[in-house]
């Protein structure tokens, strides 16, 4: 720099902005790699941060566009989560076997947790067996009708009734 006669001042500018540079370049990479393990992951708050970063950073606009893409699919993934375990929850608590049915199937796809799962499997078990002894007691009763005879239409109301029928 003093065989070319140049100013000591524009030399340590340019050093400090060749650091500058240097440091925007790394903190930028680093950004890109946290951005594109992020984006392979299922988790919404360090996606959201990485692409916060990466914003900051400076990163390529279509990386950034890809990683908001997928930050937005994993959102609405969650939400469906989120409501299909409130729909199976409704849906346990009730005596509606095709609502129960629905909100299982629904729950299976949006990958709601096993145990919630099956507890609502083992609620529509038992619901199809009330139905299934329901359906036994009215033939039941039907059976006694067709009869007429007294006794066996008693005894078939009272086990009606017993059974909630």
């Amino acid at each position: 720099a003093e065989a070319l006669d140049i100013d000591a001042a524009v030399l340590q500018d340019a050093k400090e902005r060749l650091q500058e540079l240097e440091e925007k370049a790394r903190k930028k990479a680093e950004a890109e790699t946290a951005l594109a393990a992020a984006t392979g992951e299922d988790d919404l708050m360090t996606l959201k941060a990485a692409i916060e970063n990466a914003a900051v950073s400076e990163v390529d606009s279509q990386v950034l566009h890809d990683a908001q893409e997928r930050l937005q699919m994993l959102e609405e993934k969650a939400w469906k989560k989120v409501e299909a375990e409130a729909a199976l929850m409704d849906a346990t608590g009730d005596e509606d076997l095709e609502a129960l049915e629905h909100a299982i199937a629904d729950a299976e796809t949006a990958q709601v947790d096993e145990d919630q799962l099956n507890v609502a499997r083992d609620r529509l078990q038992a619901l199809r067996e009330l139905k299934q002894k329901r359906l036994q007691m009215e033939e039941a009763l039907a059976a006694a009708v067709g009869q007429g005879d007294c006794a066996a239409l008693a005894m078939a109301i009272e086990q009606a009734t017993n059974a909630g029928v």
